[in-house]
Order: structure tokens, then sequence, then C-alpha cells
């Protein structure tokens, strides 16, 4: 075991593809299905923009960001389609990580920060809802007004939670978001394979899990 000055007091999850697995390949399906374009042009016309983080930010409403769906992509889906479409997303927990939580809340607190909506957070918060109990706190963008790698986000986690930067260790898939917080002095983590987690904790000397 690492000793106790080495040891993190907090460990940060990000949700999507880490703790649970996301594909966006059934939401173009079902939005194909109801609109009768194929999908391989709605993904043509989905073009990345700053939309789609002012509604993680919750800054505009479910009604506005369903609109602005439908013009980008061309489409008339009704509220309803879209949002069947929207949340076909969520696939299967990550088995090499979700066993490790209940374990580690045992030595250190453990939270989870997700840049998401509140459309998306009303599903995945039931679907997972045998996983996500074992957090000590869940962190969504939408309620905090803040996204990853925003300095002030992570910023919020580290005081709710009373713990420093040095004191904390953070798990997610984007590298942007890794660099952000290891920017405030966050130990960042990219986690680019299934058993990334389990295996860094290993190295920390953390047993058991």
């Amino acid at each position: 075991m690492p000793s106790n000055e080495d040891m993190p007091k907090l460990a940060i999850f990000d949700l999507g593809n880490v703790v649970f697995n996301i594909d966006w390949e059934p939401m173009f399906m079902k939005w194909s299905s109801h609109s009768g374009v194929p999908a391989s042009t709605l993904k043509e016309r989905a073009k990345p923009d700053r939309t789609v983080e002012r509604f993680e930010c919750n800054e505009i409403s479910n009604h506005d960001f369903h609109q602005h769906i439908n013009t980008m992509m061309g489409i008339n889906l009704s509220f309803e389609e879209f949002c069947e479409g929207w949340n076909a997303i969520f696939m299967e927990e990550n088995i090499e990580i979700c066993p490790i939580i209940p374990d580690l809340k045992k030595i250190m607190q453990v939270v989870a920060f997700s840049n998401t909506n509140e459309i998306h957070a009303a599903v995945w918060s039931e679907r997972y809802a045998h996983i996500l109990h074992h957090f000590d706190e869940i962190f969504i963008s939408s309620r905090i007004g803040f996204r990853k790698p925003e300095h002030e986000g992570f910023r919020h986690v580290l005081k709710q939670r009373r713990v420093s930067a040095s004191e904390t260790i953070f798990f997610d898939d984007s590298e942007i978001n890794i660099i952000g917080a290891e920017q405030l002095g966050i130990r960042g983590v990219l986690v680019d394979t299934p058993s990334k987690v389990r295996d860094v904790l290993l190295l920390m000397g953390i047993q058991g899990l």
C-alpha cells in the first residue's frame, strides 16, 4: 500500500466511455429510420459546434437543441423521435472498471464528473443506477454550469469535496480533459483501455481491487 501521504484523497471518474460505453451509431440509425435520410448522410451533416457545449451547460433548452438538430440535419423529427435517437447511444457498462468503484470508495472519496445534458442524464441515471449509487457524488455539467476541461469545473468539484488538486486523481477518455485537469495539478489518467484504471491503481500500490 502507498503511504497515507501519497494516497489520493479523491478519485474523479468520467462516465461515458469510462464507467459505461457510448456508441453514436444507433442514434444515426434511429434518426434515419424516422426521417428517411440515410444514416451516412446524417453523419456527414453532424458538424461539431458550440451548440452542444452550450446545451451541456444548460444555456439552451431541450426544445431549442431539438430544433437545432433538425436544422443542422435537414430533417423534421418530432421531439419524441429526436429523444429516441439521442438516448440510443448508451451501451454496456465497463466490466473492468465498475467492480473497482465500491472497493476504491473504502480508501478514498469517489465521484463522477460528466459533460452531459438533462435528456441524457435522465436516462443514464436510471439505466446505470446499480453502479452510480456507489459514487459519493455525481457532478453534471448541465447543473454546475461548467464543462471539462474548463478549470472552473474541476475547481467546483475540488471545493465541494474539500480536497486539493494534488490530492486528486482523475480518469477520463479524453486527452483534452486530462490536460485541463493536469494544468491545475490534478493527476490525470487517460483511460485508453478497459483495464487502465485497475492497472494504474495497482502501480500505485493499491491492492485488493
